[in-house]
């Protein structure tokens, strides 16, 4: 199933590099952030 995200390169960016998923909850389409992209934060702030 695709998912439809803004059309802005970071959403492209981090879907495209894995660092975000979307899930369809009640109707609605929820955008997470995943390990990837939590491990990803976490080296950016030092």
């Amino acid at each position: 199933m695709a998912h439809v995200l803004p059309r802005l390169p970071v959403w492209e960016d981090a879907n495209d590099r894995g660092l975000i998923t979307t899930e369809r909850v009640d109707g609605r389409l929820i955008v997470k952030i995943t390990s990837a992209g939590r491990a990803f934060l976490v080296e950016r702030r030092r």
